[in-house]
């Protein structure tokens, strides 16, 4: 009993000691950490461009050049970038209170007049960045220089008219341009601290444009371009984000990158690092987006906010300035993104804490959430775990732990969005208190409308015509309890605006109406206008002429006839079809009324008729009223100024728009003028259809044809919907499917070959050739020097009697030619390659040599 007390003892006190000791841990990581992150703020804040700057302990670095012993040894120490061959931090160690951080300030594709927007790199623990750029080989940016717009033109996000438009500009509009598109077609051009692209025949043309630097994305500063290695294991720390590289660029501008031989484009922060064991290169999105090209195949992948992929990489070589052979360069499609748990989030919270005053502005990591003090993990861990001391009431649950959100989804419309009013319905969701409708500009990824409607309601009557949508629309609903979201019915696919589908039937019953046509004021007659529509026969016409009826009839279906009334007054009449009549009231045309009002202030406005691309024109409608002369309107048609002119006292007229946007114009009568307010009648084009499926595969690695079977990847692009794939594995049918419009797909061959397979969408397929995965035996040697020697077979006498000898040769890389001497007599033969051998007859046994002899060597 005594025994097992003392047991019981000893494993309470060692169970205690680990909890210390780990406790006793995280203190020295918090506090680590806590003074790392305050020490490279201090450090490191006010970095000028193209610099790097010692944060915290350890940073080591290597340049193109030699330096002095003590050169960018100490903490705040900086260096400029292009000296830079290679610079690391050393991963977290409390025992010997060292967490690496160093801060780079990296010009890349941002405009020389820019110089408070830079990329900023942040390597935070085992972290290892290689400059692949040679200072002889960088990229020099100019400063720009200025230009004016012949014509109102768009500004796009890229040198094609296939790239979005991000912006506009009138007329004889200043704007900066630092470099062209590699045919020399688009300029680039900086406003509003952005960059973007316009179309060098829209600005006054000058010679100097020639000299200015191309951009294609394939032009590389100082680390611009670099091969990256990071720790995949080592010491946790709950309050650390460790062996990551942070990328942030400035807002508004995408910045062009290499990373290990990818090509990418980032907007705004990712994280980069390496996963275990080392062979895998993992993208992470903080916030924005991430675009990773493939120039072999011509395809891009793109990973939005919120989600992560991964590339594989091959062995090492000495590629970047270092000189030494560790440099993984990536050797496969990227991963399908996926969207980052919350959990794994959680591991990068840390940066929440680095200061906005060294980056371009503060990350905000997503699932971290608005933390208390940072403290209170501290006050966690150091007071008992058992008995947790909870500070305000603990928060009410957003929903029944049961509510799920498969069911909760839009009901209609699920297909084109009207834009007159109708009814909006989405399913029900146990517990919401009230729903958030939202409808969302597609076109431009923007909130457009948003309406609130109470619980248990589900549905809402809407006119989306009234509000900013443009052509293209997507809506969502949430479910919401308070202010916190339950769940959500994620958002349409993307439709367009239509009109209304439900519009009313058109009226086709009989009307008719009359007024008077002349007056009289001394008893004598006058006359009325009778006016008739829909009427579904001839019509018939009654009416009183002061002293009796008269009539008269009319043609279908619409029509309008002068009466006389002989005494300026009538009691009435009517208008009949085959089967309708409408009564026409009494009518007194004795009195001519008083003349109209004077016309009120002239009224003028215009709107888009049809939207244009900026290529393609758009149309306006401009309509006035209360004009009391004929109107003069002049206008900009995005590239001179129209004058035209339209009737009083009111109008309409459709002009044309050649660039889609319009400064302004003018509405004139006699004595007034309205101002027509500058109108964009813009409207990017759809994407253009999927072209021809194109699809392939080959090797990823190869196995032994038995128990270690091979991969490969199938890669497809211009896919008009879900591919389905089928291959043969090793003699054995298998098949998968693909998303449009392209993607990878990695496959099983079993036995490390295939005869081949197809990839086909809805109307094309895409034969799979033949494919052998397995290890290919060396090829054989080349020959060796060529060999060759002779003996004697049988012995002669020199007279009655002929000797025999055998000619042996090899390594022969062609047929071989043998000639040798029988006693002073020539004699000659040949033989195979590579080897072989031939007997030979000497009539005198004696012979005085010979020679083998193949294509380029001969033997005696």
């Amino acid at each position: 009993m005594g025994r097992r007390r003392l047991i019981w003892l000893t494993a309470v006190l060692v169970l205690s000691l680990t909890v210390m000791i780990a406790n006793a841990q995280q203190d020295a990581c918090v506090q680590l950490v806590q003074q790392a992150l305050a020490a490279v703020d201090e450090n490191c804040d006010g970095l000028s461009r193209n610099s790097a700057c010692y944060g915290f302990n350890r940073v080591d670095a290597s340049f193109v050049q030699e330096v002095a012993e003590d050169y960018f040894s100490l903490p705040a120490d900086t260096t400029a970038i292009v000296e830079l061959a290679e610079i690391a931090t050393a991963g977290l160690d409390t025992a010997l209170e060292q967490w690496g951080v160093a801060v780079m300030s990296v010009q890349a594709n941002v405009p020389n007049v820019l110089p408070g927007q830079n990329v900023t790199f942040m390597l935070v623990g085992d972290v290892e960045v290689e400059n692949a750029v040679d200072p002889e080989d960088a990229f020099e940016s100019v400063d720009p220089i200025p230009a004016v717009t012949e014509v109102s033109a768009n500004i796009r996000s890229g040198p094609s008219r296939r790239s979005n438009v991000v912006s506009s500009l009138g007329r004889n509009r200043d704007v900066l341009v630092d470099g062209q598109s590699a045919d020399g077609e688009w300029l680039r051009v900086i406003f509003d601290e952005r960059i973007g692209w316009m179309s060098r025949s829209v600005l006054v043309d000058d010679a100097v444009f020639d000299d200015l630097p191309v951009y294609d994305g394939f032009q590389r500063a100082p680390m611009q371009s670099f091969y990256l290695t990071t720790g995949i294991g080592g010491v946790r720390c709950e309050a650390a984000t460790d062996s990551v590289l942070v990328v942030q660029g400035p807002e508004g501008i995408n910045i062009d990158l290499t990373v290990n031989g990818a090509r990418i484009q980032i907007g705004s922060t990712i994280i980069i690092r390496l996963l275990p064991p080392g062979d895998v290169l993992e993208f992470i999105v903080i916030d924005g987006h991430l675009t990773i090209y493939d120039d072999e195949n011509g395809t891009e992948t793109l990973v939005p906010e919120g989600y992560r992929t991964t590339m594989c990489l091959a062995d090492g070589e000495d590629l970047g300035l270092d000189g030494n052979i560790d440099d993984l360069t990536v050797n496969c499609p990227p991963s399908p993104p996926e969207p980052v748990s919350p959990d794994e989030f959680g591991q990068f919270c840390t940066l929440e804490d680095v200061s906005p005053d060294l980056l371009n502005y503060g990350i905000i990591v997503e699932s971290c959430g608005e933390d208390l003090d940072p403290e209170m993990g501290i006050i966690v861990t150091n007071n008992d775990p058992d008995q947790p001391i909870i500070i305000g009431s603990p928060p009410n649950p957003s929903a029944d732990e049961t509510t799920t959100c498969d069911q909760f989804a839009l009901l209609d419309p699920l297909g084109g969005i009207p834009a007159t009013p109708y009814t909006y319905k989405w399913s029900s969701l146990s517990g919401a208190e009230w729903y958030k409708v939202m409808f969302w500009n597609a076109q431009d990824n923007l909130l457009a409308a948003e309406f609130r409607v109470d619980a248990p309601t589900t549905s809402v009557l809407a006119n989306i015509g009234q509000y900013p949508t443009g052509a293209f629309i997507q809506w969502e609903v949430l479910a919401m309890d308070g202010e916190a979201i339950l769940c959500s019915t994620d958002r349409s696919a993307v439709t367009e605006r239509i009109g209304d589908p439900n519009p009313p039937p058109e009226d086709d019953s009989l009307s008719a109406s009359w007024v008077c046509d002349t007056y009289s004021s001394d008893g004598s007659p006058s006359t009325a206008q009778i006016s008739w529509s829909g009427a579904d026969s001839d019509v018939s016409i009654i009416w009183d002429i002061g002293d009796g009826d008269s009539s008269t009839t009319g043609a279908a279906p619409s029509g309008s006839t002068i009466v006389d009334l002989w005494i300026g007054y009538s009691m009435g009449g009517t208008v009949s079809d085959s089967d309708e009549t409408v009564e026409l009231p009494a009518l007194n045309c004795l009195d001519e009324p008083p003349p109209p009002p004077p016309p009120t202030p002239l009224n003028a406005s215009w709107t888009c008729t049809t939207m244009g691309d900026g290529e393609t024109p758009a149309t306006a409608t401009i309509v006035w009223s209360n004009a009391d002369s004929t109107v003069n309107i002049s206008y900009d048609n995005g590239v001179n100024t129209v004058n035209t002119s339209g009737s009083a006292p009111s109008g309409s007229q459709v002009v044309s728009l050649l660039t889609s946007f319009s400064e302004g114009g003018t509405v004139s009568d006699l004595d007034d003028t309205v101002n027509l307010p500058a109108l964009d009648c813009y409207e990017a084009p759809p994407p253009p259809p999927p072209g021809p499926l194109a699809a392939s595969w080959s090797c990823t690695t190869l196995g032994n044809g038995d128990n270690i079977p091979s991969t490969a990847t199938i890669v497809w692009s211009e896919a008009d919907s879900t591919v389905t794939i089928n291959y043969d594995d090793s003699d054995t049918p298998a098949s998968t499917s693909g998303a449009a419009p392209g993607g990878s797909t990695v496959v099983e061959l079993t036995f490390g070959f295939s005869t081949g397979g197809t990839v086909a969408d809805a109307d094309e397929t895409v034969n799979l050739p033949a494919l052998d995965c397995l290890p290919q035996p060396p090829p054989p040697p080349p020959p060796g020097p060529l060999a060759a020697s002779w003996s004697c077979t049988t012995l002669g006498d020199g007279d009655t009697f002929s000797a025999t000898a055998t000619i042996n040769w090899s390594e022969a890389d062609s047929t071989v030619a043998i000639n040798f001497d029988d006693g002073g007599t020539p004699k000659s033969t040949s033989g195979g390659a590579p080897s072989g051998s031939t007997v030979v007859t000497l009539d005198s046994a004696v012979s005085n040599g010979g020679t083998v002899a193949d294509a380029d060597e001969t033997i005696n």
